[in-house]
């Protein structure tokens, strides 16, 4: 029995057959018959020397493009082939697009990218933080272009007091990395600048090619200031991007995260005076109303006031007494006069004053004996100094003898048999000495 198909299903399984069967496909072709319905959609046709297919741009991967497509332009194109159903035309439904030519640039990107991240020159943990206000704000860009101007426009009215400082460098074309490169370690040498911004506009992969220089990703790497990126537009990623310590979509945004913004700043501050403000008024309400407590609390326990209460008390008791001892306190004076009286006949002062006398005797006699002895005792010791003095080797000298020592040894000499001749002596006399040498020695038999 044949099965009949509509034609509703022959597409529909061209269709499938189709997508599952060529799946992602990439096509280096011409540019033609561009259309722009109002939907936002691009639609138009590739075509060679001798061929063309039909291909649909849709809005939501379109505007991710960085450049504007034109009939006639040569472009590599990824996408899917698919089959429009209700015409049965097949199509190519495109994801991604860019000028013939940049194949080569974005493999090597590629290559240079994976090469890098596997050295670790993205590694976040490498990151330096980015100072929240920072005292001056460096920019490596064209003095020419657009975007040193957003970046100006951007720090003058977000943070105008930010001390700016430009190195100018070439963004594109030949000796452009070169030049970035050049800048980076300038601005790394001179440490003028807490933040640095690399920047510039968009454009094409070939426009941005310097920014994915090997050299300048590993001078930004050795950088010792934080480093922003703001390389072309949001959806332009450049090795620059990946190795600075941030990265922002547009130059634009690159000033807006190099800066907190002074009005914000301001408010922030106001806020906080206003809360100090309040925390002070609170405080100060509370110390006011302890003082007030403590005043009171100090007039209860003033002195005078507690005083005045013990005063009080005191003639209270005073009354009370006066009026128990009334009746006996005649009796008790009377008393204490009989006691008084028996108490000074019997005061040991008479003993004391004749203990007195006797001490006063007993150290005059003492005095007197220790002066005796005292006299004795430097009787003695005079003679003794005498003695001694008669007996000095000194004495003996200030009578004329001398003391003769060998000059060499100063040994005492007691005979001649100790000397020779030659040799000099040392002759001690009572002041002084004499320095001699031997020139003979005369035996004599005693």
């Amino acid at each position: 029995m044949r099965h009949i198909y509509t034609v509703t299903e022959i597409n529909s399984i061209t269709k499938t057959m189709l997508e599952q069967s060529l799946g992602l496909i990439w096509i280096e072709a011409e540019i033609s018959g561009i259309v722009r319905p109002a939907s936002g959609h691009l639609y138009f046709s590739l075509k060679d020397a001798s061929a063309q297919i039909r291909c649909a741009f849709f809005k939501q991967r379109n505007h991710l493009l960085n450049f504007r497509i034109a009939n006639g332009m040569k472009a590599l194109v990824r996408g899917r082939i698919s089959l429009y159903e209700p015409r049965g035309d097949y199509q190519l439904i495109v994801e991604y697009m860019e000028p013939a030519g940049e194949g080569e640039l974005r493999q090597a990107y590629e290559l240079l990218k994976q090469r890098l991240q596997v050295e670790g020159l993205f590694d976040q943990s490498q990151k330096k933080a980015i100072p929240e206000l920072p005292k001056s704000i460096g920019i490596i860009t064209s003095t020419s272009g657009a975007a040193v101007r957003d970046i100006l426009h951007i720090l003058k009215r977000r943070y105008p007091m930010a001390q700016i400082i430009i190195y100018p460098a070439l963004v594109q074309g030949d000796g452009a990395a070169k030049s970035l490169r050049a800048m980076v370690d300038l601005a790394n040498y001179r440490r003028e600048c807490d933040v640095l911004i690399i920047s510039r506009g968009g454009g094409s992969l070939e426009d941005l090619w310097a920014f994915n220089d090997e050299a300048l990703a590993r001078s930004i790497h050795r950088c010792t200031l934080p480093v922003i990126s703001g390389v072309g537009h949001e959806i332009d990623f450049t090795i620059t991007d990946f190795v600075a310590d941030l990265r922002a979509p547009t130059p634009s945004a690159a000033a807006e995260q190099a800066t907190s913004d002074s009005e914000e700043i301001l408010t922030h501050l106001k806020n906080r005076l206003h809360g100090l403000y309040r925390a002070m008024d609170n405080r100060l309400k509370q110390y006011y109303q302890n003082l007030d407590w403590k005043e009171q609390r100090l007039k209860n326990l003033h002195p005078g006031q507690q005083l005045k209460q013990k005063r009080q008390i005191l003639n209270t008791l005073m009354m009370r007494t006066a009026r128990s001892l009334g009746p006996i306190l005649p009796a008790y004076e009377q008393k204490l006069h009989q006691l008084t009286i028996r108490l000074e006949q019997q005061s040991p002062i008479h003993e004391v004053l004749s203990k007195s006398d006797q001490s006063s005797l007993l150290q005059h006699r003492l005095l007197k004996g220790l002066e005796y002895r005292i006299g004795m005792y430097k009787s003695r010791l005079a003679a003794s100094t005498h003695s001694m003095h008669t007996l000095s080797p000194m004495a003996t000298l200030s009578r004329g003898y001398t003391l003769t020592f060998d000059q060499e040894t100063q040994k005492l000499l007691t005979n001649s048999q100790q000397t020779s001749p030659g040799k000099k002596i040392e002759i001690r006399l009572s002041e002084g000495s004499i320095i001699s040498q031997v020139e003979s020695i005369i035996k004599e038999e005693l």
